[in-house]
Parts: structure tokens; C-alpha cells; sequence
């Protein structure tokens, strides 16, 4: 009788442990959903109420006005401030205002939106067939005219253009002349050799290069 009588109450704690583990596991199901609920509803207030872009700022001297970077950058005040492409909105500035060699964005909270620009200068001018085009060191053509080189840049020669386009990367006709370009004005600046006049690259294993027009 007395062995009968354990037998019930252990079945009796068997079927309450189960019953418990089912509740804990329906109390964890509901308060992981509660926490993924309230991160979508945080999200949502974030995109849509919060971190609203109050004000554009510009940090940098460049030749243009604060005024027209910030209309060429594309943000409004009311953008979301975490939505911004900053990709899109460097590739924008940078093309429509060529001589801004580097812009990147910066947030400060509340709702301001920072434009970190630095300029670009002209440091090469090539001649092609319809005129000049002046370069900067990255090989960006900043601008072209039909007459008179730029003053204060060394000459690029030797090579051929297929596409100068302002505001984008001048291309060279060959993959070769492009890298050895690049390559060259990476050393030129790690070396800090300054004062270049000309730079001939018709032959890129035998650079030509004067300075100070030596």
C-alpha cells in the first residue's frame, strides 16, 4: 500500500515538472518575442522620428561655398541621419564640384550632419586635342581649357587619353600608364619630393622627370 502510495506522488512531481518546464518554455518564447517587438518598434522611431537631420555643417576651405557643397551633397534637413549613403553623397559632391578631392560625413546628435571636405589642386596638366586638362596628384581631372596650361603644374607627356571627363579619373589609354601614374605620386609623396615640373611617361620602365625645370 505504502509503495503504491510513492508511486502516485512521484508520478504526481513527474507531471508537475513537466507542466513547469512547458510554462518556463511558453514564459521564454513570450519574452523573446516581447524583445524582438520592442527592437522593431525602437527601429522604427528610430528611421521615422528620431535622428531626423536638423542642420548641415561644413568643416574644410575649399574654392566653393558652404552653400553649394551642402546643395551638391543632396542632404535635407528632415533626412534620417543613419540613412544617409555616404558613398553616394561623396561620389555627388566630388564629381559636381571637382576641386573637392575628399569629403567624408560626420553625425552630431542631436541632428546635425558634418561635410569633412579637403580640397584638390591641380598638379599636372596634360595636353589633348581639344585644349588643356589640369589633374591632381590621384589623377582627377579638375578642369580643361583651350588654351594655356595651367601655371604652378608640371606637364604629363608621353601618354594618350581616352577619357577626361571633369570631375571623374582621367583614363589612360593604357591599364599600365594608369598604375605607374599612381604608383609614381604615392612615392613622390612618401619621399616628399616636391618642385616637379615635367613628368614624361612615354617609356614607363625609364621615367622621364624634371624638377625645378632641371
Amino acid at each position: 500500500m505504502t509503495q503504491q502510495s510513492k508511486t502516485r506522488d512521484d508520478i504526481s512531481r513527474e507531471q508537475a515538472a513537466r507542466i513547469d518546464k512547458r510554462n518556463m518554455r511558453k514564459r521564454f518564447i513570450f519574452r523573446c518575442v516581447l524583445v524582438l517587438l520592442l527592437a522593431v518598434i525602437a527601429v522604427i522611431l528610430s528611421l521615422t522620428v528620431f535622428f531626423k537631420t536638423a542642420a548641415v555643417t561644413v568643416k574644410g576651405t575649399t574654392i566653393y561655398k558652404d552653400e553649394q557643397i551642402i546643395k551638391a551633397s543632396g542632404i535635407k534637413t528632415g533626412d534620417n541621419m543613419f540613412l544617409i549613403r555616404r558613398k553616394t553623397v561623396q561620389q555627388s559632391v566630388e564629381k559636381s564640384l571637382p576641386y573637392i578631392g575628399n569629403l567624408t560625413i560626420s553625425r552630431r546628435l542631436p541632428g546635425t550632419v558634418v561635410l569633412n571636405v579637403t580640397p584638390a589642386k591641380a598638379a599636372y596638366t596634360v595636353k589633348y586635342a581639344k585644349g588643356y586638362a589640369y589633374l591632381s596628384k590621384s589623377g582627377k581631372v579638375l578642369a580643361t581649357a583651350e588654351k594655356n596650361p595651367c601655371s604652378n603644374t608640371a606637364m604629363l607627356s608621353g601618354i594618350k587619353t581616352s577619357s577626361l571627363i571633369t570631375g571623374s579619373q582621367a583614363k589612360f589609354s593604357s591599364t599600365a600608364t594608369d598604375k605607374i601614374f599612381i604608383q609614381l605620386n604615392e612615392k613622390f609623396k612618401e619621399y616628399k619630393i616636391t618642385g616637379i615640373t615635367a613628368l614624361d611617361l612615354h617609356d614607363i620602365t625609364f621615367v622621364g622627370l624634371s624638377i625645378g625645370g632641371i
